[in-house]
């Protein structure tokens, strides 16, 4: 990469700094205002406010992250309190400036000339998929690929930086494991010093072992282990690819191009999100088909092992995509760079004798790059109306200072002042539509594992949960009707018999002027 005075490295630092603190990703919005995401947010304040009255990670509570991922929250929420401004400001702020940092340093050995640079800066400053759960693959895939020829010491965190991998979020681990089977295999086939090579890798296996080792003997010592094995397990099987429960699948072009006849239609669907996924397969195949074909033509550097990181690192995130396509954001990242990739490639061609074909094909890669920024204009229009969107400052316990929407405020406390009203603070309370952010607002208990009732999807997580509910008889069930069904499946089709269970043992009232149903146990009405 080209080198960059003091001033332009100090631009940068303030901007991976102050970018993700002020406006945050758009993904996540800001720390300081915009609506909470009552899902994604939401689990991590209700997972941690659970811990801290007493229930254990994975035994108690089904999570779908990594202890490492989960922790810092509870630390943060024993420490200072427990509010989902922190919830924000450490996976929205803290999360995608670390990320950042990380993509940077793996970006940095991609030599870039600074007309390239810059504008994929911005992009991954601004575009929402950059956070601590990529960040650290990208600063492990430079860690090995920088140091793993240099000092043992190097090679023994580079062990540790892949059990960190893991113990975040388990497609981390498999992505980074993937890398590291894939270096040292070249290494032990192609190297002349074995003797460097396996001494090399035994270092890099005793930094994986240290950190394992102790993470097993902390997950042991409070009884959670088993539970975090088989919780992983079956997250690695049940959330992982085609094998989405209920998912709404991968858009099908030939349903729309029958469906409907040659018209503008069909322009407007060919440079649609939909078929953005499809362009995003095709061009992980060129990159695939290109590095074969430099390894083919003994052209291989390298340079080109960064890219075959990175195509395999956006492979995996893809096949995320192929069950629950709202996904798309997690490969993105990866789309970027190799388009900044070939972009270089292309310009530097152009420049010493450049044809036609390679001016269009990097006017197309600017196109697509347009399109992807298009999708997120939304965003973008969100900010401009700021000043009058969310200009009240208003205080909610448990909120913190987080400027949120008048709709969100008035729903919040609707809900909160009624359990207030009607339980005590040792009764379970059940929110039967997907809004863990509430057990963290409302300070109550779930009475189960599942704080997402949708995970809930096979046959035994439903008898699990309906056991759960029969054994710990929430005082209080509450139902959105208006909430967001996952994968467009509401709760109340995709569970079943739990609905039977509080249609036999709960009567039916209404607030919100009948947006919200309460279920209240039938004994007791």
């Amino acid at each position: 990469m080209e080198k960059f005075s003091k001033k332009e490295k100090v631009i940068i630092t303030l901007i991976i700094v102050l970018v993700p603190l002020l406006l945050g990703s758009l993904f996540f919005i800001t720390p300081w205002y915009g609506d909470i995401n009552v899902i994604d947010e939401g689990q991590m304040g209700a997972w941690a406010n659970h811990m801290l009255h007493g229930k254990l990670m994975y035994k108690d509570i089904y999570i779908t992250y990594g202890p490492f991922y989960v922790y810092p929250i509870y630390v943060i929420f024993k420490l200072i309190g427990p509010e989902a401004f922190y919830v924000r400001l450490f996976y929205g702020s803290v999360g995608t400036s670390l990320g950042i940092a990380a993509l940077l340093l793996f970006i940095s050995r991609f030599n870039l000339k600074k007309i390239i640079f810059y504008p994929l800066f911005i992009l991954l400053v601004f575009i929402p998929g950059v956070s601590i759960r990529q960040g650290v693959i990208f600063f492990f895939l430079w860690l090995i690929l920088e140091h793993s020829n240099r000092k043992f010491l190097y090679n023994f965190l580079s062990g540790i930086t892949l059990a960190c991998c893991f113990l975040i979020t388990p497609e981390a681990g498999i992505i980074a494991g993937f890398a590291v089977f894939l270096l040292y295999g070249k290494k032990l086939i192609f190297d002349k010093n074995l003797k460097t090579v396996f001494l090399s890798l035994l270092s890099f296996i005793a930094g994986l072992m240290v950190l394992s080792g102790l993470f097993v003997a902390w997950a042991q010592s409070e009884g959670w282990l088993g539970s975090y094995i088989s919780t992983t397990r079956d997250v690695l099987q049940s959330f992982s690819g085609s094998n989405l429960p209920n998912g709404k699948g991968f858009p099908n072009p030939l349903d729309f191009f029958v469906a409907n006849s040659p018209s503008i239609g069909w322009v407007k669907y060919i440079v649609s999100k939909d078929m953005l996924l499809y362009y995003q397969f095709l061009l992980f195949m060129i990159s695939f088909l290109y590095l074969v074909t430099r390894k083919l033509l003994s052209t291989y550097d390298k340079r080109d092992n960064l890219l075959l990181l990175i195509t395999l690192t956006g492979y995996i995130h893809y096949y995320s995509l192929v069950g629950r396509t709202g996904n798309f954001f997690l490969a993105l990242t990866p789309t970027i760079i190799i388009l900044a990739y070939f972009a270089q490639k292309l310009l530097l061609a152009i420049k010493r004798n450049g044809t036609r074909t390679q001016l269009g094909l990097l006017i197309l890669i600017l196109l697509i790059t347009g399109r992807i920024l298009y999708i997120f204009i939304p965003s973008l229009q969100n900010l401009k109306g700021l000043t009058t969107q969310f200009e009240r400052k208003q205080q909610f316990e448990r909120l913190g200072p987080v400027t949120i929407s008048f709709e969100q405020e008035v729903y919040f406390q609707l809900i909160r002042n009624y359990v207030e009203r009607n339980t005590t603070r040792n009764d379970y309370v059940y929110f039967l539509s997907n809004e863990p952010i509430m057990y963290l607002l409302v300070d109550r208990v779930n009475p189960s594992r599942y704080d997402l009732p949708y995970i809930a999807h096979s046959p035994e997580k439903r008898y699990e949960l309906l056991n759960a509910l029969k054994l710990n008889s929430p005082k209080l069930i509450f139902y959105d009707t208006v909430s967001w069904p996952v994968d467009e499946v509401s709760n109340k089709k995709r569970l079943p018999e739990i609905i039977d269970f509080i249609n036999d043992y709960y009567n039916k009232s209404y607030i919100g002027n009948g947006r919200i149903e309460v279920y209240t146990l039938k004994d007791e009405k």
